[in-house]
């Protein structure tokens, strides 16, 4: 087993954890002060300066795959990005003036002065992504190390400005930013000796006359952004987006598993082992199963600490838990198909006629008629049936759309990559996984029916959920020591690491 991916893997998993509470209180934090709307049109916002960054995704892209390879372009990945944030911030302005004539909101609207705010976090977020790149092809522990940085010091600004001040939007629109600061700053911190370099504008030119090809696989990605902006408009409100957010928030959990995937990428271009690939899967599984078991089976305390409005979408959330495994297990099987390419080594011959044959190239066409399903799909549902059914059940069909368009395509990736790189799936340690789940199901449903759980208040829900949660994953992890020789070797790998 590669021990790289097991450690790097482990201590950022480890910090998100940690994380897991400071997360959790920041989410609790705006929602039991944001109404329902209000929830659903912070993540509207969001969406948006997502939207507004994609200009920066080429730069971390060449930046990743170079500095993967042992090139020395850290300074000239993070003087780009610095280059590039006031065309960003243009681009953000134009498209604000865009929408606000299509929505014919007007200058004065509360929507658009909420925008214009969240503009402060578009020079964070554009530092992120070069940071990110040179630190995760030298130091990968230092995302754990700087998740942990940003999520204290969100939820401590928000805890000030939202709960404290009562500042609401602004509030987690600022608590953002500054905990996007700290972020930037601790990368800053991690990466500093890669960006002691040379400003190399010859690469910088390079990555732009290259930038389609990040361009066409990001910026296809970026398309299910548009999922709330479509919903949002068409519905005529802003409650169905945040129902089917609050449910997000807790498969977001789940995709912690998906920490181990950001050492296999740059290990594949590196190495190319087939193996760094089945061990990836096997961490990914180890992780996501008690954390899947433990968000689907306590779904509606989970929801019911956001606040009681949202517990009605609670088979929403168990629906999105499944939709998030077959998540991990694409961008996993994704990574092997883009981290294996090497046509890509010459950045200055990228010729279409090439690279049209590669997976570089295939992938996100792929994904551009996954998006257009999705999109396309999801539009046709709000229209359809926004005047004849309520909320929830939108927000269902949404959730159905989803899962209806991610398994088929992630199944497709999968049969793809094996065929690129044979790798192993782990069945053995699947199985045990499996198992060890089957008996968290057991004891939290035992859990469940000997102590009935009332939709009170937020500490009370917090004590009922807890125990049963540590005990489910206690059990699941002995299980999982006693019968997976694998588990106990990287333990006690890691533990010697760690001590020396």
């Amino acid at each position: 087993m590669s021990l790289r991916i097991a450690y790097a893997g482990s201590i950022q998993i480890i910090t998100q954890f940690a994380t897991l509470f400071t997360g959790l209180a920041f989410v609790i934090i705006i929602t039991r002060n944001l109404s329902v709307e209000e929830f659903g049109l912070w993540q509207v916002l969001g969406n948006t300066i997502g939207l507004a960054v994609i200009p920066i995704f080429p730069i971390g892209y060449w930046a990743l795959r170079n500095i993967s390879r042992g090139e020395d372009v850290g300074k000239t990945a993070v003087y780009s990005g610095i280059i590039s944030i006031p065309i960003i911030i243009l681009g953000y302005i134009i498209l604000l003036t865009f929408a606000s004539t299509i929505f014919e909101a007007g200058f004065n609207s509360p929507i658009l002065y909420l925008a214009v705010i969240a503009m402060v976090q578009i020079p964070f977020l554009v530092l992120i992504e070069p940071f990110k790149s040179i630190i995760r092809g030298t130091r990968p522990q230092f995302i754990g190390y700087s998740s942990l940085g940003f999520e204290i010091a969100k939820v401590s600004v928000a805890y000030y400005l939202v709960h404290i001040n009562s500042l609401s939007l602004i509030g987690a629109i600022i608590s953002l930013a500054a905990a996007q600061l700290i972020q930037v700053l601790i990368m800053y911190y991690g990466s500093y000796n890669r960006i002691r370099g040379k400003f190399q504008i010859n690469v910088a030119r390079s990555w732009i006359s290259a930038s389609w090809i990040p361009f066409f696989g990001f910026g296809v990605s970026r398309i299910f952004l548009f999922d709330s902006l479509i919903v949002s408009l068409l519905a005529g409100t802003t409650i169905i987006v945040g129902l089917y957010a609050a449910c997000k928030t807790f498969t977001s959990i789940v995709r912690y598993s998906e920490i181990f995937q950001r050492i296999l990428y740059p290990k594949l271009m590196k190495d190319k082992l087939s193996s760094d690939v089945t061990m990836t899967l096997k961490l990914q599984t180890l992780v996501q199963v008690p954390l899947a078991i433990g968000a689907f089976m306590l779904a509606e305390p989970l929801l019911g600490i956001l606040k009681a409005d949202y517990v009605q979408v609670a088979n929403v959330l168990r629906l999105l838990i499944i939709v998030a495994i077959f998540e991990g297990i694409e961008n996993a099987v994704q990574n092997v198909l883009i981290g294996s390419e090497d046509s890509d080594r010459d950045i200055n011959n990228l010729k279409f006629k090439i690279l049209r044959k590669t997976w570089l190239f295939k992938l996100p066409l792929i994904d551009v008629f996954k998006s257009l399903l999705y999109v396309g799909g999801l539009a046709a549902i709000i229209i359809i049936f926004k005047n004849t059914t309520d909320n929830i059940t939108l927000a269902l069909y949404w959730g159905i759309l989803y899962a209806g368009i991610v398994i088929p395509f992630t199944i497709f990736k999968y049969i793809a990559a094996r065929s690129v790189m044979p790798f192993a799936f782990p069945k053995t340690q699947a199985i045990i996984y499996s198992i060890g789940g089957a008996i968290m199901v057991l004891f939290l449903q035992f859990y469940k029916n000997t102590f009935q759980w009332t939709q009170s208040g937020i500490l009370e829900t917090i004590i009922y959920i807890i125990p049963p949660g540590i005990i489910s994953v206690g059990i699941y992890v002995i299980f999982v020591y006693i019968f997976e020789k694998d588990f106990r070797i990287l333990v006690q790998n890691l533990v010697k690491n760690i001590s020396n």
